[in-house]
Protein backbone atom coordinates (compact mmCIF):
# COMPACT_ATOMS: atom_id res chain seq x y z
CA UNK A 1 0.00 0.00 0.00
CA UNK A 2 2.99 2.73 0.68
CA UNK A 3 4.39 1.44 -2.32
CA UNK A 4 1.10 2.47 -4.32
CA UNK A 5 1.03 5.53 -2.50
CA UNK A 6 4.38 6.51 -3.78
CA UNK A 7 4.35 5.96 -6.77
CA UNK A 8 0.86 7.84 -7.54
CA UNK A 9 2.23 10.77 -5.49
CA UNK A 10 5.70 10.79 -7.90
CA UNK A 11 3.57 10.71 -10.98
CA UNK A 12 0.83 12.63 -9.75
CA UNK A 13 2.19 15.28 -7.59
CA UNK A 14 2.47 17.98 -11.01
CA UNK A 15 -0.80 17.54 -12.06
CA UNK A 16 -2.17 19.12 -8.71
CA UNK A 17 -4.15 22.17 -9.47
CA UNK A 18 -5.49 22.84 -6.03
CA UNK A 19 -3.83 23.24 -2.66
CA UNK A 20 -4.98 25.12 0.64
CA UNK A 21 -4.47 25.10 4.59
CA UNK A 22 -7.02 23.41 6.05
CA UNK A 23 -7.45 22.78 10.11
CA UNK A 24 -6.80 24.91 12.95
CA UNK A 25 -4.40 26.91 11.41
CA UNK A 26 -6.67 28.20 8.88
CA UNK A 27 -9.42 28.45 11.68
CA UNK A 28 -7.45 30.71 13.22
CA UNK A 29 -7.34 28.20 16.35
CA UNK A 30 -3.88 26.92 16.15
CA UNK A 31 -1.14 26.63 18.95
CA UNK A 32 2.78 25.63 19.11
CA UNK A 33 1.55 22.06 18.90
CA UNK A 34 -0.69 22.33 15.75
CA UNK A 35 0.42 20.36 12.54
CA UNK A 36 -0.57 22.40 9.11
CA UNK A 37 -2.77 20.04 7.16
CA UNK A 38 -3.24 20.64 3.32
CA UNK A 39 -5.84 19.08 0.98
CA UNK A 40 -6.73 20.04 -2.49
CA UNK A 41 -7.34 18.35 -5.99
CA UNK A 42 -5.08 16.95 -8.75
CA UNK A 43 -6.45 17.14 -12.48
CA UNK A 44 -5.90 13.50 -14.19
CA UNK A 45 -3.55 13.45 -17.49
CA UNK A 46 -6.19 12.29 -20.34
CA UNK A 47 -3.40 9.43 -20.62
CA UNK A 48 -4.10 7.84 -17.63
CA UNK A 49 -7.80 8.56 -17.78
CA UNK A 50 -8.45 6.51 -21.12
CA UNK A 51 -6.06 3.59 -20.07
CA UNK A 52 -7.98 0.41 -18.97
CA UNK A 53 -6.01 0.26 -15.50
CA UNK A 54 -8.08 2.24 -12.59
CA UNK A 55 -6.19 5.73 -11.90
CA UNK A 56 -6.28 6.42 -8.11
CA UNK A 57 -9.05 9.14 -7.54
CA UNK A 58 -6.99 10.11 -4.21
CA UNK A 59 -3.57 10.90 -2.78
CA UNK A 60 -2.36 10.77 0.46
CA UNK A 61 1.66 11.15 0.28
CA UNK A 62 3.45 9.08 2.97
CA UNK A 63 4.47 11.16 6.53
CA UNK A 64 3.07 14.18 5.24
CA UNK A 65 -0.66 15.90 6.59
CA UNK A 66 -1.58 16.01 2.97
CA UNK A 67 -4.77 14.54 1.51
CA UNK A 68 -5.85 15.45 -2.79
CA UNK A 69 -8.73 14.48 -4.57
CA UNK A 70 -8.67 14.14 -8.43
CA UNK A 71 -11.27 16.54 -9.67
CA UNK A 72 -14.22 14.31 -10.24
CA UNK A 73 -14.03 13.11 -6.60
CA UNK A 74 -14.04 16.51 -5.17
CA UNK A 75 -16.96 17.37 -7.86
CA UNK A 76 -18.76 14.60 -6.48
CA UNK A 77 -17.86 15.12 -2.70
CA UNK A 78 -18.69 18.51 -3.38
CA UNK A 79 -22.70 17.71 -4.54
CA UNK A 80 -22.97 15.87 -1.34
CA UNK A 81 -22.08 18.81 0.78
CA UNK A 82 -18.77 17.03 1.78
CA UNK A 83 -17.70 19.44 4.62
CA UNK A 84 -13.77 18.28 3.94
CA UNK A 85 -14.37 19.51 0.61
CA UNK A 86 -16.85 22.50 0.86
CA UNK A 87 -13.56 23.68 3.40
CA UNK A 88 -11.24 22.94 1.02
CA UNK A 89 -12.99 25.03 -1.37
CA UNK A 90 -13.95 28.44 0.54
CA UNK A 91 -10.17 28.35 2.80
CA UNK A 92 -8.30 31.66 2.85
CA UNK A 93 -5.22 29.97 2.83
CA UNK A 94 -4.40 28.93 -0.84
CA UNK A 95 -0.97 27.41 -1.11
CA UNK A 96 -1.16 26.35 -4.74
CA UNK A 97 -3.79 27.34 -7.62
CA UNK A 98 -3.84 26.79 -11.08
CA UNK A 99 -5.92 27.90 -13.92
CA UNK A 100 -8.06 24.55 -13.40
CA UNK A 101 -8.21 25.28 -9.53
CA UNK A 102 -9.28 28.56 -9.69
CA UNK A 103 -12.28 26.77 -11.84
CA UNK A 104 -12.51 25.15 -9.31
CA UNK A 105 -12.79 27.43 -6.31
CA UNK A 106 -14.92 30.11 -8.41
CA UNK A 107 -17.81 27.43 -8.86
CA UNK A 108 -17.84 26.38 -5.48
CA UNK A 109 -20.99 27.95 -4.93
CA UNK A 110 -22.71 25.15 -6.98
CA UNK A 111 -21.81 22.92 -4.47
CA UNK A 112 -23.85 24.58 -1.68
CA UNK A 113 -27.35 23.66 -0.49
CA UNK A 114 -29.23 22.67 2.44
CA UNK A 115 -27.72 19.11 2.15
CA UNK A 116 -24.99 20.81 4.59
CA UNK A 117 -27.89 20.87 6.93
CA UNK A 118 -26.98 16.85 7.29
CA UNK A 119 -23.37 16.75 6.67
CA UNK A 120 -22.69 19.50 8.97
CA UNK A 121 -25.20 20.05 11.49
CA UNK A 122 -26.72 16.81 11.54
CA UNK A 123 -23.42 15.10 11.24
CA UNK A 124 -21.79 16.91 13.91
CA UNK A 125 -24.33 16.03 16.39
CA UNK A 126 -24.38 12.43 16.00
CA UNK A 127 -20.78 12.50 16.41
CA UNK A 128 -20.83 13.95 19.03
CA UNK A 129 -23.51 11.97 20.99
CA UNK A 130 -21.63 8.29 19.87
CA UNK A 131 -18.74 10.09 21.29
CA UNK A 132 -20.39 10.15 24.64
CA UNK A 133 -21.27 6.64 24.14
CA UNK A 134 -17.59 5.33 23.75
CA UNK A 135 -17.18 7.68 27.03
CA UNK A 136 -19.63 5.75 28.92
CA UNK A 137 -18.73 2.72 28.05
CA UNK A 138 -15.20 3.14 28.70
CA UNK A 139 -16.02 4.94 32.07
CA UNK A 140 -17.65 1.06 32.47
CA UNK A 141 -14.60 -0.84 31.24
CA UNK A 142 -12.55 0.93 33.96
CA UNK A 143 -14.99 0.28 36.96
CA UNK A 144 -15.06 -2.92 36.04
CA UNK A 145 -11.05 -3.39 35.95
CA UNK A 146 -11.23 -2.29 38.87
CA UNK A 147 -13.49 -4.31 40.28
CA UNK A 148 -12.44 -7.28 39.14
CA UNK A 149 -8.59 -6.74 40.02
CA UNK A 150 -9.36 -6.28 43.82
CA UNK A 151 -11.97 -9.37 43.59
CA UNK A 152 -10.52 -11.30 40.69
CA UNK A 153 -13.39 -14.42 41.47
CA UNK A 154 -15.93 -12.07 41.45
CA UNK A 155 -19.10 -13.68 39.90
CA UNK A 156 -21.32 -11.41 37.08
CA UNK A 157 -24.15 -11.19 39.21
CA UNK A 158 -22.11 -9.63 42.19
CA UNK A 159 -20.20 -7.18 40.20
CA UNK A 160 -23.37 -6.02 38.54
CA UNK A 161 -24.41 -5.43 42.31
CA UNK A 162 -21.22 -3.35 43.19
CA UNK A 163 -21.45 -1.39 40.30
CA UNK A 164 -24.65 0.42 41.67
CA UNK A 165 -22.47 1.82 43.86
CA UNK A 166 -20.36 3.50 40.98
CA UNK A 167 -21.24 6.58 39.11
CA UNK A 168 -22.32 5.34 35.56
CA UNK A 169 -25.56 7.28 34.97
CA UNK A 170 -28.61 5.56 34.95
CA UNK A 171 -28.60 3.03 32.74
CA UNK A 172 -29.37 -0.62 34.50
CA UNK A 173 -26.19 -1.94 35.23
CA UNK A 174 -26.03 -5.34 33.37
CA UNK A 175 -27.26 -3.57 30.42
CA UNK A 176 -24.07 -1.50 30.58
CA UNK A 177 -21.39 -4.67 31.18
CA UNK A 178 -23.40 -6.62 28.19
CA UNK A 179 -22.04 -3.74 26.24
CA UNK A 180 -18.71 -3.33 27.30
CA UNK A 181 -18.61 -7.72 26.62
CA UNK A 182 -20.08 -7.43 23.04
CA UNK A 183 -17.74 -4.17 22.48
CA UNK A 184 -14.91 -6.40 23.21
CA UNK A 185 -15.85 -9.58 21.29
CA UNK A 186 -16.75 -7.54 18.20
CA UNK A 187 -13.55 -6.23 18.16
CA UNK A 188 -11.85 -9.92 18.00
CA UNK A 189 -10.56 -9.93 22.00
CA UNK A 190 -12.58 -11.94 23.24
CA UNK A 191 -13.60 -15.34 22.08
CA UNK A 192 -17.35 -15.20 23.14
CA UNK A 193 -19.58 -13.05 24.50
CA UNK A 194 -19.48 -14.69 28.12
CA UNK A 195 -18.22 -12.85 31.04
CA UNK A 196 -15.54 -15.93 31.61
CA UNK A 197 -14.01 -14.65 28.98
CA UNK A 198 -13.86 -10.94 29.91
CA UNK A 199 -12.80 -11.79 33.71
CA UNK A 200 -9.87 -13.51 32.32
CA UNK A 201 -8.84 -10.86 29.73
CA UNK A 202 -9.04 -7.98 31.45
CA UNK A 203 -7.16 -9.67 34.59
CA UNK A 204 -3.80 -9.76 32.64
CA UNK A 205 -4.20 -6.48 30.09
CA UNK A 206 -4.53 -2.97 30.74
CA UNK A 207 -7.77 -1.38 29.95
CA UNK A 208 -8.27 0.68 26.14
CA UNK A 209 -7.29 4.33 26.29
CA UNK A 210 -9.92 6.99 27.25
CA UNK A 211 -12.14 7.57 23.50
CA UNK A 212 -12.74 11.37 24.45
CA UNK A 213 -10.12 13.41 22.47
CA UNK A 214 -11.10 17.31 23.39
CA UNK A 215 -9.38 18.15 19.62
CA UNK A 216 -12.42 16.26 18.09
CA UNK A 217 -15.03 17.70 20.07
CA UNK A 218 -14.23 21.14 19.40
CA UNK A 219 -13.97 20.63 15.89
CA UNK A 220 -17.40 18.89 16.25
CA UNK A 221 -18.77 21.65 17.65
CA UNK A 222 -17.39 24.27 15.10
CA UNK A 223 -18.56 22.46 12.53
CA UNK A 224 -22.36 23.19 13.86
CA UNK A 225 -21.11 26.62 13.92
CA UNK A 226 -20.69 26.85 10.68
CA UNK A 227 -23.68 25.21 9.70
CA UNK A 228 -25.42 28.42 11.14
CA UNK A 229 -23.86 30.90 9.93
CA UNK A 230 -24.19 28.78 6.16
CA UNK A 231 -28.01 28.76 6.91
CA UNK A 232 -28.26 32.44 7.91
CA UNK A 233 -25.82 34.42 5.67
CA UNK A 234 -25.08 31.77 2.93
CA UNK A 235 -21.60 31.63 3.21
CA UNK A 236 -19.25 29.18 6.06
CA UNK A 237 -17.76 30.08 9.20
CA UNK A 238 -14.20 29.64 8.27
CA UNK A 239 -11.83 31.79 10.23
CA UNK A 240 -13.03 32.23 14.11
CA UNK A 241 -13.16 35.65 14.55
CA UNK A 242 -15.93 36.32 17.62
CA UNK A 243 -13.70 36.40 20.32
CA UNK A 244 -16.58 34.15 22.87
CA UNK A 245 -16.73 31.56 20.32
CA UNK A 246 -12.81 31.27 20.05
CA UNK A 247 -12.30 31.51 23.80
CA UNK A 248 -14.32 28.35 24.31
CA UNK A 249 -13.46 26.28 21.27
CA UNK A 250 -9.97 26.92 22.57
CA UNK A 251 -11.15 26.06 26.63
CA UNK A 252 -12.63 22.47 25.00
CA UNK A 253 -9.53 22.02 22.90
CA UNK A 254 -7.44 21.91 25.67
CA UNK A 255 -9.18 19.66 27.44
CA UNK A 256 -11.35 22.46 29.84
CA UNK A 257 -14.30 21.44 29.45
CA UNK A 258 -16.32 18.27 30.00
CA UNK A 259 -17.94 16.33 27.82
CA UNK A 260 -21.62 16.71 28.78
CA UNK A 261 -21.51 20.50 28.26
CA UNK A 262 -20.17 20.35 25.09
CA UNK A 263 -22.68 17.80 24.06
CA UNK A 264 -25.61 20.39 25.85
CA UNK A 265 -24.27 23.57 24.01
CA UNK A 266 -23.82 21.19 20.43
CA UNK A 267 -27.67 20.49 21.05
CA UNK A 268 -28.56 24.11 21.67
CA UNK A 269 -26.89 24.98 18.34
CA UNK A 270 -27.97 22.58 16.47
CA UNK A 271 -31.47 23.68 17.69
CA UNK A 272 -30.83 27.12 16.34
CA UNK A 273 -29.53 25.41 12.80
CA UNK A 274 -32.55 23.58 12.72
CA UNK A 275 -34.49 26.90 12.82
CA UNK A 276 -32.36 28.92 10.37
CA UNK A 277 -32.85 25.90 7.90
CA UNK A 278 -36.31 26.34 7.64
CA UNK A 279 -35.96 29.96 6.58
CA UNK A 280 -32.36 29.64 4.93
CA UNK A 281 -32.26 31.22 1.40
CA UNK A 282 -29.59 28.33 0.27
CA UNK A 283 -31.20 26.49 -2.46
CA UNK A 284 -32.94 22.93 -1.67
CA UNK A 285 -30.21 21.24 -4.16
CA UNK A 286 -26.66 21.62 -5.15
CA UNK A 287 -26.57 22.87 -8.78
CA UNK A 288 -25.91 19.57 -11.33
CA UNK A 289 -26.02 21.24 -14.41
CA UNK A 290 -23.09 23.57 -13.33
CA UNK A 291 -20.84 21.25 -11.60
CA UNK A 292 -21.31 18.79 -14.83
CA UNK A 293 -20.15 21.68 -16.65
CA UNK A 294 -17.32 22.51 -14.53
CA UNK A 295 -16.14 19.40 -14.92
CA UNK A 296 -16.20 18.78 -18.57
CA UNK A 297 -14.22 21.71 -18.70
CA UNK A 298 -12.16 20.81 -16.19
CA UNK A 299 -11.60 17.11 -18.80
CA UNK A 300 -11.43 19.05 -21.59
CA UNK A 301 -8.76 21.14 -20.73
CA UNK A 302 -6.67 17.72 -19.84
CA UNK A 303 -7.29 16.05 -23.22
CA UNK A 304 -6.37 19.62 -24.80
CA UNK A 305 -3.22 19.85 -22.85
CA UNK A 306 -2.03 16.50 -23.75
CA UNK A 307 -1.97 17.01 -27.71
CA UNK A 308 -0.68 20.86 -27.25
CA UNK A 309 2.92 19.80 -28.02
CA UNK A 310 2.17 17.03 -30.73
CA UNK A 311 -1.15 18.42 -32.37
CA UNK A 312 -3.07 15.82 -34.31
CA UNK A 313 -3.27 17.52 -37.74
CA UNK A 314 -5.33 16.07 -40.84
CA UNK A 315 -3.47 13.80 -43.21
CA UNK A 316 -4.19 12.20 -46.77
CA UNK A 317 -3.17 8.95 -47.52
CA UNK A 318 -0.58 8.24 -50.11
CA UNK A 319 -2.12 7.67 -53.70
CA UNK A 320 -1.93 4.30 -54.61
CA UNK A 321 -0.78 3.64 -57.89
CA UNK A 322 -3.49 3.21 -60.92
CA UNK A 323 -3.70 1.95 -64.17
CA UNK A 324 -3.36 5.11 -66.86
CA UNK A 325 -6.49 4.96 -68.23
CA UNK A 326 -8.09 4.88 -64.54
CA UNK A 327 -9.92 7.62 -63.12
CA UNK A 328 -11.79 7.96 -59.53
CA UNK A 329 -13.38 11.40 -58.84
CA UNK A 330 -13.13 12.40 -55.61
CA UNK A 331 -15.32 15.53 -55.89
CA UNK A 332 -18.13 13.85 -54.42
CA UNK A 333 -16.21 12.29 -51.12
CA UNK A 334 -14.18 16.20 -50.71
CA UNK A 335 -17.93 18.04 -50.86
CA UNK A 336 -19.26 15.74 -48.29
CA UNK A 337 -16.77 15.99 -45.83
CA UNK A 338 -16.78 19.51 -45.80
CA UNK A 339 -20.40 19.94 -45.88
CA UNK A 340 -20.70 16.88 -42.81
CA UNK A 341 -17.46 17.53 -40.80
CA UNK A 342 -17.08 21.06 -41.10
CA UNK A 343 -15.83 22.75 -37.06
CA UNK A 344 -14.94 18.43 -36.03
CA UNK A 345 -11.87 16.97 -35.71
CA UNK A 346 -11.52 14.04 -38.78
CA UNK A 347 -9.36 11.65 -37.64
CA UNK A 348 -10.21 9.32 -40.87
CA UNK A 349 -11.94 9.62 -44.13
CA UNK A 350 -12.60 6.96 -46.80
CA UNK A 351 -14.11 5.88 -49.93
CA UNK A 352 -16.10 2.46 -49.17
CA UNK A 353 -18.83 1.21 -51.78
CA UNK A 354 -18.92 0.80 -55.34
CA UNK A 355 -16.00 3.48 -55.82
CA UNK A 356 -14.04 1.56 -53.41
CA UNK A 357 -14.77 -1.68 -55.53
CA UNK A 358 -14.38 -0.24 -59.29
CA UNK A 359 -17.55 0.02 -60.27
CA UNK A 360 -19.00 3.15 -59.99
CA UNK A 361 -21.92 4.73 -61.27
Amino acid sequence: MAGERHWAWEHLAEHVVLEVVVGSVAWGLDDEESDEDLRGAFLLPFDLGASLWAAPDELHPAGQERQLWEVEKLVRQGLRADANVLETLYSPRVRRQTEVGTWLREGRELFVSQRLHGSFGRYALSQLHKLRRKVAQHQTQLAVVQLLREHPGLERAELVRRLEAVDLGDEPRDELLRRVIHGFHDRGVLPSRTYDDLRAHLATRPPDPDPYRPKNAYNLLRLLHSALSWARTGVPLVRVEDPTLRARLLAIKRGEADLDGVIAEATAVAAEVDEAMATTALPEEPDLDGADALLRRCRTWAARRAFQLAPVRPTLPRRAAREPDETLDLALARGWTRKTAAGRDVVLCAVSGAHLYGFPS
